[in-house]
């Protein structure tokens, strides 16, 4: 190594099974392979295993450098979080008893019976107790318009 160099050119490492194992004619056999990467020809690799070595490049001809790395080494900064959040009050919710449920519920269904039940008689009609279904329908699910009921 000479120049301006201060680590070596190439990376050696040993992939696969590095046990050596005796054949039955007594000659010993390795299944692991000894990989030299280049660090300056990016795509240069040479291969050696059991006393056979094989170079391989897979590359365009260019050297290596820091211009040419498709990422850079450290990510840019993202925005930072603000240093403070505003204060968030979570609404108050009434909690209600079974009673008053039930007041609520008893005060719906009077005020949705007066609407159909108009003689006072107590008992409805086929046509008006499907709209009284309807009307108890959307009381329940929250909507102003009734819903159709068929059944």
């Amino acid at each position: 190594m000479g120049g301006k160099l201060t680590n070596a050119p190439w990376t050696v490492r040993l992939v696969g099974d590095p046990t050596e194992y005796h054949t039955e004619q007594g000659k010993s056999i390795c299944h692991g392979v000894a990989v030299v990467r280049s660090l300056i020809w990016p795509g240069a690799f040479t291969l050696y295993q059991n006393g056979k070595q094989t170079a391989i490049y897979v590359g365009d001809g260019s050297k290596f450098s820091d211009k040419l790395k498709p990422f850079p080494l450290a990510p840019p900064q993202l925005n930072m979080d603000p240093v403070e959040y505003g204060e968030f009050v979570l609404p108050e919710i009434k909690v209600l008893t079974f009673e008053e449920i039930g007041q609520k519920i008893e005060a719906d269904f009077d005020e949705i019976w007066g609407k159909h039940d108009t003689d006072d008689s107590g008992f409805l009609a086929e046509d008006d107790i499907k709209k009284l279904a309807a009307d108890i329908k959307a009381k329940v699910n929250g909507k102003e318009e009734a819903e159709e009921v068929n059944e």
